[in-house]
């Protein structure tokens, strides 16, 4: 079910950025960056690295992760990362410094 919700909030924006003008990758691209993906962590075909899809078992825990953060946060995250992805993983790898 949550994939579902998730998929249907991903396509929802995916459309509305092409409504606004961006090409397909584009906004493929929008995307990335504002919804984390996940799936398979060894599923390299579409990103790689740290970009790469998280693993199902982190989305409660991304989900109570970035309800707790301010909006202003992600505007500035847009800026550092490319996508959603690797801010959220930089984020787990700082909350578990802090934790030790």
């Amino acid at each position: 079910m949550l994939k579902c919700e998730d998929n249907f909030f991903r396509y929802g924006s995916f459309i509305v950025f092409i409504q606004g003008g961006l090409s397909e990758e584009e906004a493929i691209m929008e995307v990335r960056k504002t919804y984390p993906i996940y799936g398979d962590l060894s599923d390299e075909r579409n990103m790689q690295g740290e970009d790469r899809p998280l693993p199902d078992e982190l989305h409660d825990r991304i989900n109570q992760l970035t309800s707790e953060l301010p909006p202003i946060y992600f505007q500035q995250y847009s800026k550092d990362y490319n996508s959603m992805n690797r801010f959220i993983r930089s984020e787990l790898r700082m909350t578990k410094t802090e934790d030790n």
